[in-house]
């Protein structure tokens, strides 16, 4: 029997591909025609040599027994029929990948779907916390991992559970084939241990964004991504609290060194003022000083009851421990500016080598209200403690004080003589008024009341020699400010919140932070000066500047200093497991997980890792 050499006849089965015709030539002449339900394909296939067709065939083989096929057509059936081409070349419309409706759980629960019905399932994906926080490179990962599978296996994974590691999400996948996937949505510190990225930055977010304990704990549960363990936070604390004082003494001794060379003598000048952190008897105290030219921080000393049970006393016992501290870096203080503390006058007149000066605004500051007692009063004690003729004058008095602390020369009888200048001012009588006054100008017309009664005058002139500036002139000719201290004071209030009490290393981290970020963003450059107009503050006329936006380097910074700690460790590796034992850990974990350490589950590095079990 002989093949027949003319074409085939194709027929509308053929067509269809169900049908197909071959005629063939019988020995006689004559010729048979057989119908098959089957197409036909022939594949040619050649090779150079014949080693690379014994590769060709084994590499043929391999996947045959991985697939389970019985012949090599059904490899190639099968992988061909489902895979789906991804050409960059061919235009392909978008599909967005929806995802299942939050409004229709009304429950609360996860609606992820494993692909399994035995029920243990359910238990894991119903979590409390569904939301996780991962990284991009994690995500990547997963993404080629997944990929990389369907190359060689065309059952596809399906979820078998998921566990948090404090905010970090850990799954463990299979296939029908047995093989698995463990992924965690972050990668790890160090390589082979349990440390995720994830968690150690988010403590240090937490921490640099001055939230309270509390307020971070309602935001996790809040959003439902995991919370971190008492024993991560207390060891991730105690390294922080290391990195940050390191950091701080750093842009201290740097602001010593700027402000030091901004002087001829190479001698600082410093403001300084205790921060009490309770409104009533505080356990923790600090003691700052500022640099007057540099405006930031140079010491900083921490003071408890443990130090001096007398909140009081604080003061001193920063006092003390700063200019011991300046004294063995061999620096001098040049000018020393403070609020008028009686206890830190006395020390400064006892040590002899830095000029005195009491901040100007707390002298000034009750003079407005001083005026108004004498102002004003009961009808039947006018000339007696108050007269009419000195209602109107508490806002002019201060502004000449003012006028005068900056032009007495460093004199302080110069000081009290000006100072009296303005009762014949008020009086109307300018002869003896200074030469740049406004009064001195021609068509002066004065704007108060007159004084003319011989009461009123005694009483303002009785007033002003009750004024501390007047009665201690020498400590203001100096005509120094210590508001920058009171703006830092101010920024520990974002760290540092009253209400809270904290131990003594919380409390000194948070200390740090704030210093830190003074001294990075203090007097930095500002876009414009708002004038818009203040009810409460209707003499102000300077203007508010509005400042760029703070950088926050030094978190960066803490953070890389954070990975070179943990670069230094000796961490033991973690023994690898097989899949069974992974499993059967895992229910022992989820059992002890509440009172374990968050890091608990045994995924490595946030990588996928794939491992193969063959039937």
């Amino acid at each position: 029997m002989e093949r027949d050499s003319s074409p085939h006849t194709l027929t509308a089965g053929v067509a269809a591909g169900t049908t197909r015709v071959v005629r063939q030539r019988l020995s006689d002449g004559s010729t048979k025609t057989y119908q098959y339900t089957t197409v036909k394909k022939h594949i040619e296939l050649t090779f150079k040599t014949n080693s690379e067709k014994v590769q060709f065939e084994k590499k043929c083989e391999d996947i045959r027994i991985a697939l389970g096929c019985k012949s090599l057509k059904d490899v190639l059936v099968k992988v061909i029929m489902n895979f789906s081409t991804c050409s960059t070349t061919t235009s392909h419309a978008q599909q967005p990948l929806n995802m299942p409706s939050t409004v229709d759980q009304v429950d609360g629960s996860s609606t992820l779907q494993t692909g399994q019905d035995d029920g243990t399932n359910n238990k894991a994906l119903d979590a409390i916390h569904e939301n996780f926080v991962g990284q991009c490179s994690s995500i990547v990962t997963l993404i080629d991992a997944v990929s990389s599978h369907c190359c060689t296996c065309v059952e596809p994974y399906s979820v078998q559970s998921w566990m948090h590691t404090g905010h970090v999400l850990s799954v463990e996948m299979k296939c029908l084939r047995k093989h698995s996937l463990k992924w965690s949505s972050s990668s790890t510190i160090v390589p082979d241990t349990k440390e995720f990225n994830v968690n150690h930055r988010m403590m240090l977010s937490y921490l640099a964004s001055g939230m309270t304990f509390i307020q971070f704990e309602r935001f996790s549960n809040f959003s439902r991504f995991g919370q971190l363990s008492d024993h991560f936070r207390k060891t991730s604390v105690g390294k922080f609290s290391a990195i940050c004082e390191n950091l701080r003494k750093q842009s201290v001794y740097g602001a010593r060194a700027e402000e030091s060379s901004l002087s001829t003598n190479g001698a600082i000048s410093i403001m300084t003022d205790a921060r009490h952190h309770c409104r009533k008897n505080s356990y923790h105290t600090d003691h700052i000083a500022i640099g007057l030219r540099t405006h930031k921080v140079l010491d900083i000393q921490h003071i408890n009851r443990d130090d001096d049970i007398c909140t009081q006393r604080h003061e001193a016992v920063g006092f003390d421990r700063m200019y011991q501290n300046l004294d063995e870096s061999n620096l001098e203080v040049a000018v020393h500016v403070h609020d008028r503390n009686m206890t830190i006058n006395k020390r400064l007149r006892d040590r002899k080598r830095a000029k005195n000066s009491n901040d100007r605004w707390h002298c000034t500051r009750p003079i407005t209200a001083g005026v108004k007692k004498i102002g004003q009063g009961a009808q039947r004690n006018i000339g007696k403690t108050w007269h009419p003729e000195l209602s109107d004058k508490g806002a002019a008095l201060r502004n000449h004080v003012y006028w005068c602390i900056e032009h007495c020369n460093g004199n302080p009888q110069t000081l009290r003589n000006l100072i009296e200048l303005c009762i014949p001012h008020f009086q109307n009588n300018h002869s003896i008024c200074h030469e740049t006054s406004s009064c001195k100008q021609p068509g002066y017309m004065i704007e108060m009341r007159i004084l003319s009664d011989d009461a009123a005058i005694a009483m303002l002139q009785n007033f002003i020699r009750s004024l501390v500036v007047y009665k201690h002139a020498e400590d203001y000719v100096q005509g120094h400010d210590s508001y920058y201290v009171e703006s830092f004071n101010n920024v520990c209030l974002i760290y540092l919140d009253k209400r809270i009490h904290y131990g003594n290393t919380m409390y000194k981290l948070r200390s740090d932070l704030a210093v830190l970020d003074w001294n990075e963003h203090v007097d930095r450059p500002y876009t414009s000066i708002s004038l818009s107009a203040r009810s409460k503050k209707g003499r102000r006329r300077v203007g508010t500047k509005v400042y760029r936006r703070k950088t926050y380097k030094f978190v960066q910074d803490i953070w890389n200093l954070y990975l070179e700690v943990w670069a230094s460790l000796n961490v033991q590796p973690v023994q690898p497991q097989t899949v069974e034992e992974t499993v059967a850990d895992e229910e022992t974990d989820q059992i002890e997980s509440s009172d374990d350490d968050d890091i608990l589950e045994t995924v490595s590095d946030g990588l996928a890792i794939e491992s193969n079990a063959m039937d």
